[in-house]
Order: C-alpha cells, then structure tokens, then sequence
C-alpha cells in the first residue's frame, strides 16, 4: 500500500497542494481553520512527517454561529467585526465564525436560522427578543449538543447555556443616578424603548424607574414609547415626545435607534433651543458629535472588543470544560462623557 501524500492531503483537505505544503513545512502562515483542515486530513490519511509531529496533538476546531440584527447596523457592523478579529486571537480552539442576520420582528426567520446553524455549529450567540418560537428553537439543538448563548438580552428558553452581556441591573439604576444629578430640576423623564420583548431593555427601565423611587421620588417617569430598534422611527418618536410634553427633563434611551434619538435632539437645539439631560447606551457614529453638541450627556459604552473578547471567552471555556448550565457572565460597561471620549 503506497504512503499518502501532499496531493492526497490537499484532495482529502479540499486546498492547493502548495497550502499543505506551506502547513506541512511551515513555509508561511495560513487561516487557522485550513491549517487545521490540512491538519486533519493529514491524520486521517496517516502521513508521516518529523514536522507534523510537533503540532500539538489537541488542536481542535470549533463553529461559532452568531444571529445578530440587521437593524442597529453601527452596533451590530462593530460587533461582528471585533468577533472576527478576537477568534482569531482565541486560545485553547481554532475558531470559525459564522454570521446571520435578521430583523428584530423575524421571530420565525430566526427560529429557522437557530435550527440550521445547530446543523453545523457548536455554538450559537443570539441577539432576540423573548419568543416562543425562538425558545423552542433553543430548547430543540440543545437537544443536539449545541449551546446557545444570549447576547445582552436574556431569553426565558430553557435551552439557554447562558447568558453573556451587560448587567442590565445596574446600567438602569446607573442611568437613573447621574439623571438625577444632572438635571437642574425634577419633572418628567421620557424612556424609549426598542422593544418591550428584550428583556434587556425590560430590566434597564424597571431598575431606572426603581432607583427613581428609592431616591427621588419627585421625578416623574413616563411610559416608554418604542422605537423597534430603527433609526427613523426613534427620531419621530423623540420629536412626538418633545412636543407633547413641554415640561420634559430628561430621557434615557437604553435600546437601539441612538442616531435618530440624537438627529432629532439636534434638530430640538438648533430651532428651540431646547435642552434635556440625555443618557444613551452606545456605541454610535454620531456619538462624539452628540456629546460635543450637548444634546446627550453620558453614554453607556459597550466596548466592543472586550465585549467580543468576554463572549468568545466564555465559549471556550464551556466548550473545553463541556459545561451545560445556565451561565450568566456579566461584561463591563463604560461610562462616556464629552471629557473622556
């Protein structure tokens, strides 16, 4: 029976007999995953060779599937970005990614795409709102093997292997502190939402509302409107707001749709001169304009390579130590003015 060869390993490993060369001999760096591929197909194959011999023998490659929405593009573009870059960086597996990406309101759509990424994936980060779809969803490629991570905003599907974000807890109480301090009189606080079903946005708003009560009970706190996550339809709802209520004092935006919330602030300053104490969550483009503007006072930082970083962390080490509980992993949160921007 005749050895393997490169030209057997490349067939086997579906590459260029010049990229098993390059990973063989180690004449020059290759993707993770095909040196891995070229690696695998090489130990199947059976060839021998002094220089493969000192690859370590637990190389491992790992699938990551992340649904992420296609509205918010800034946050998600970010994101997706800093989840490439820091898989690449992982230690202990060789990572994969691959990305889906749907509107906040596609639960079936979502569903669907939870369902056929547990047909390649190992691993699923999620970005939804609380469904039962999506959670039956969960609930059936847990059946599989496939863990399923919500991303900042928690799911009540028992599939869930847990939950990696901000806590939300504390980012509302948070908001609801420095509002308080920065506004130069009590009156009524607007909150826009994204949609009442994240439970992150859920769980903000109650302890915004909740410090409110504990500290100053003279502020008076608005029923949320909503903006389901969209750019345009924030700006209208910030105007609606502005002009319905003349003795506005503050607003707290803890969801998506930012850049039409400041648009419309903006707008408010340049014609009325009107002035609210503003806290946001971020990032967004327009936030060193926002600040410098004065149209929003504080943001609450996502970073997003140590959000990455936390997330894809967290997967490797559930992945290594095959963890099966439901995990929360809070990651921190930066506080954003226009002196430390």
């Amino acid at each position: 029976m005749s050895h393997p060869t490169m030209q057997d390993i490349a067939r086997e490993a579906g590459v260029g007999v010049a990229t098993v060369d390059r990973v063989i001999n180690r004449r020059a760096s290759v993707k993770p995953a095909t040196e891995l591929r070229v690696l695998n197909a090489a130990k199947k194959l059976g060839f021998v060779s002094d220089k493969l011999a000192a690859y370590p023998a637990t190389v491992r490659l790992c699938r990551v599937g992340f649904i992420l929405l296609d509205t918010g593009a800034e946050f998600y573009r970010q994101l997706s970005e800093q989840l490439r870059i820091q898989a690449g960086l992982a230690t202990g597996l060789t990572l994969t990614t691959e990305f889906v990406w749907l509107n906040v309101n596609a639960t079936q759509a979502i569903a669907e795409a939870i369902l056929t990424l547990g047909k390649r994936a190992e691993a699923i980060g999620i970005v939804a709102i609380d469904n039962p779809l999506v959670n039956q969803a969960i609930d059936r490629v847990k059946e599989q093997g496939v863990r399923v991570y919500t991303l900042f905003s928690e799911l009540t599907a028992s599939g869930c292997a847990g939950y990696i974000g901000l806590d939300n807890r504390k980012a509302g109480r948070t908001a609801a502190w420095m509002i308080a301090r920065l506004s130069p009189r009590p009156g009524k606080i607007g909150i826009l939402l994204g949609d009442h079903r994240f439970l992150c946005q859920e769980i903000s708003e109650i302890s915004f509302r909740s410090w409110f009560r504990e500290k100053a009970a003279g502020f008076d706190i608005l029923e949320p409107l909503r903006s389901y996550e969209d750019d345009a339809v924030a700006e209208q709802a910030t105007r609606k707001l502005l002009q319905e209520t003349p003795d506005l004092v503050a607003l707290y935006v803890p969801s998506g749709g930012v850049e039409g919330v400041v648009q419309a602030l903006l707008e408010a300053k340049r014609l009325h001169d009107r002035r609210l104490t503003v806290v946001c969550h971020g990032p967004i483009v327009s936030a060193r304009r926002a600040l410098i503007e004065e149209v929003v006072d504080l943001f609450i930082w996502h970073p997003m390579a140590v959000l990455a970083e936390g997330i894809l962390k967290a997967i490797v080490e559930d992945v290594q130590s095959e963890a099966r509980g439901n995990q929360q992993r809070y990651l921190s949160f930066e506080l954003m003015t226009v002196e430390n921007f």
